[in-house]
């Protein structure tokens, strides 16, 4: 029987500075963005979110009434693959962020979601912060694609996977809301 997904995976978000930010954000964090730390061919980094950091983007954010917990870069070189996981202690329903791609291909550059029937393992990073992995990857059913070139708010606690098969850096700002974490 086919489970029926009652949880959307992600959904666009309208930023009117979009086009904007992406220039403007490259250029201002070019020397972060190329020396940031690599590890197995990830890379990221926080900014505190202020408008002298996000100039634009943050008077944007400000309209929606939220307030912004974490702003991080995400980097990935050609041929990394994030191992599948969720960005939270548990698996819940609300945990979300607003991914803005910086820098990224129009395709070969995939997120996915799967579905999980398996055991839950809990790891933490000092990068990353607290999450999991499935226990049986071979459990992991695919759920949902996106190729992501444009803002959306993406769903952080399924079980999801980022990978690079295109030729050139993937970048992402990802931020994190007070409420992305809500019981």
């Amino acid at each position: 029987m086919k489970k029926i997904d009652t949880i959307k995976c992600y959904e666009p978000a309208q930023l009117n500075c979009f086009e904007e930010i992406q220039i403007q954000l490259y250029n201002k964090y070019k020397t972060n963005l190329d020396s940031a730390p690599v590890n197995a061919g990830l890379a990221t980094f926080t900014v505190p979110w202020t408008q002298d950091n996000f100039p634009v983007l943050f008077d944007e954010l400000a309209k929606l009434n939220k307030k912004v917990i974490t702003a991080r870069f995400f980097i990935m070189e050609p041929s990394a693959v994030l191992r599948t996981h969720v960005d939270t202690v548990g698996i819940s329903r609300n945990p979300y962020a607003l991914n803005i791609p910086i820098l990224v291909e129009s395709s070969n550059q995939p997120m996915q979601w799967f579905w999980y029937d398996g055991e839950y393992v809990q790891g933490n990073s000092d990068a990353y912060g607290i999450g999991g992995f499935p226990a049986d990857e071979s459990k992991l059913t695919l759920r949902s694609t996106l190729q992501l070139t444009t803002p959306h708010y993406v769903k952080i606690a399924i079980y999801h996977r980022v990978s690079n098969f295109a030729t050139t850096n993937r970048i992402i700002l990802s931020i994190r809301f007070d409420d992305s974490f809500a019981a």
